[in-house]
């Protein structure tokens, strides 16, 4: 069998698995074999779809089959995790808020690298004027929120209150958010409320 290496940033892509689905998971792999219609999927020698399933087997000394990603990117093979997993996994909505703001450097990244290649192309249609238009400068900037939101399929409210919590330090109020205990709206009306500055209920002497 194949060794296939991990990548942390990869790996780490997605929330693991918690113990009972990772026991199910052992139980049912052991009990029935590996499943060929979904092969761990590598790219350059990197697990990048199977790792739980990988260990498992690699645990059991149980066959498995490999499929290679022919991306010529690490930003390409990303997205394409986030989206077949996203598609795939049962995730809370704090979940899939998490699983794309991972990915918010690489979709910087490309818009930068998309209006770098516009502004490329609008100067090549001054530099000719008997070059079509193809270009249009006025368009809107991207909104990253709102893209990553589409990612994780909520809405853009909802992903803005939910990355304010991931993004903060109040490591408790995170906890509780991601476990369900706290709702996204009400763990972010909790934050504000932190971060508001103290007033002095003292009157000042005249």
């Amino acid at each position: 069998m194949k060794e296939l290496k991990i990548d942390p940033e990869l790996r780490d892509l997605l929330p693991p698995l918690a113990d009972d689905e990772y026991k199910q998971l052992e139980k049912n792999i052991v009990d029935n074999g590996f499943d060929r219609n979904f092969p761990i999927m590598e790219w350059h020698g990197f697990i990048v779809d199977g790792h739980n399933r990988y260990s498992i087997c690699r645990k059991h000394n149980i066959d498995y089959t490999i499929g290679t990603l022919a991306y010529e990117t690490k930003e390409e093979v990303m997205r394409w995790m986030l989206d077949i997993q996203l598609g795939r996994r049962n995730l809370t909505p704090i979940q899939r808020i998490l699983v794309a703001e991972k990915y918010r450097p690489v979709y910087e990244k490309q818009a930068k690298e998309n209006l770098s290649k516009a502004v490329s192309e609008s100067n090549k249609n001054r530099a000719n004027p008997t070059l079509p238009n193809l270009v249009n400068m006025e368009q809107k900037p991207i909104d990253t929120t709102q893209e990553l939101a589409n990612i994780a399929g909520v809405g853009k409210e909802t992903y803005r209150m939910g990355a304010k919590i991931l993004n903060s330090d109040d490591e408790e109020l995170k906890q509780r958010v991601m476990s369900g205990e706290t709702k996204i709206s009400t763990g972010y009306k909790e934050l504000q409320n932190k971060n508001k500055p103290k007033v002095n209920d003292v009157a000042e002497k005249p």
